[in-house]
C-alpha cells in the first residue's frame, strides 16, 4: 500500500463530516432564530416599559374622559367583595400575535388610528 486512498474511500470518509456539517448548519440557523426572537422580546419589553413611563408622566395631564377610556380598555372586570376590590386586567397580546395580526391586516393600524381620532372604537 502506498499510503493513498481511492476516490470512493475518500468520499465515504468525508461523508460523515459533510453530514455533521449539515447538522451543525441547521442547528446554527435554529439557534440564531432563537436568539433573534429573544432580542425582539427584550426590545418589546423595553418598549413597553418606556411607554408605561411615558403614560405615567402624561396621566396628570389627561382629561377625565381620556382616563376613563384608558381604564375601560385596561380593566376586564371589577369585583367588589367584603372589604376588598379585585381588578381583572385585560391581557395584551404578545409581540408575535401583534406582528401576525399586522401582517394579516397591513392597513389596520391606520383604520384604528383614524377611528380613535374621530372618537369611535376601532374594534367591534
Amino acid at each position: 500500500m502506498d499510503g493513498n486512498i481511492g476516490a470512493e474511500d475518500f468520499k465515504k470518509f468525508n461523508q460523515l463530516f459533510r453530514d455533521q456539517r449539515g447538522q451543525m448548519d441547521k442547528e446554527l440557523v435554529r439557534l440564531q432564530s432563537e436568539i433573534d426572537a429573544l432580542k425582539i422580546d427584550n426590545l418589546s419589553s423595553e418598549q413597553m416599559v418606556n411607554e408605561a413611563l411615558d403614560f405615567h408622566a402624561r396621566w396628570p395631564e389627561m382629561s377625565l374622559v381620556e382616563k376613563r377610556r384608558v381604564a375601560e380598555l385596561m380593566v376586564r372586570t371589577i369585583v367588589l367583595g367584603e372589604g376588598e376590590i379585585e381588578f381583572n386586567l385585560v391581557q395584551l397580546p404578545s409581540y408575535q400575535e401583534i406582528t401576525k395580526w399586522q401582517n394579516t391586516y397591513p392597513h389596520a393600524h391606520t383604520v384604528a388610528r383614524s377611528s380613535r381620532e374621530s372618537g369611535e372604537s376601532g374594534w367591534r
